[in-house]
């Protein structure tokens, strides 16, 4: 198997976030409070999870919080309608346009630091220890899930 090196990576994440860009900016700002049924997260409230999630799988891997702290604050207590609480109402697209933009240069800032041999190192995520590359591989695949959403919206 071939390795995957840090300018790859990079470049991977500079590829996927254009993707969510394309579709977060033509969301109409009168609809981000809509959602297709009453338990799941507004078109609004998918751009703030996927910019805080982001901001705080930064912090974890940097070692500003721990991963628990991170559940917490992305998931609230556990319930979905925790989630939708924490996330609050959003009312501002291009705020949160703003915020996704940031979550992604403090992501490419953290790539940037890091060596090839990094993406080896481990690291905690989700209960079980992965390589700092399978960190990142997972957050993509994060945003990919949730811009389908967005998309389907």
């Amino acid at each position: 198997m071939a390795s995957l090196h840090v300018a790859s990576l990079i470049a991977l994440k500079e590829e996927l976030f254009s993707r969510t860009m394309k579709v977060a900016t033509i969301c109409p700002q009168d609809r981000l409070m809509w959602s297709p049924t009453p338990d799941t997260l507004t078109l609004g409230q998918l751009l703030r999870h996927m910019h805080r999630s982001e901001h705080n799988r930064m912090r974890v891997l940097n070692g500003l919080i721990d991963p628990s702290t991170y559940y917490v604050l992305r998931h609230g207590e556990g319930s979905s309608k925790d989630l939708k609480a924490a996330l609050a109402e959003v009312a501002d697209l291009e705020a949160e346009l703003a915020a996704l933009r940031e979550a992604h240069t403090n992501t490419l800032h953290t790539l940037g630091g890091l060596s090839d041999e990094d993406l080896g190192r481990p690291a905690d995520w989700g209960g079980k220890t992965r390589t700092t590359l399978e960190f990142f591989l997972l957050m993509f695949e994060h945003d990919a899930h949730h811009r389908g959403q967005v998309a389907v919206y």
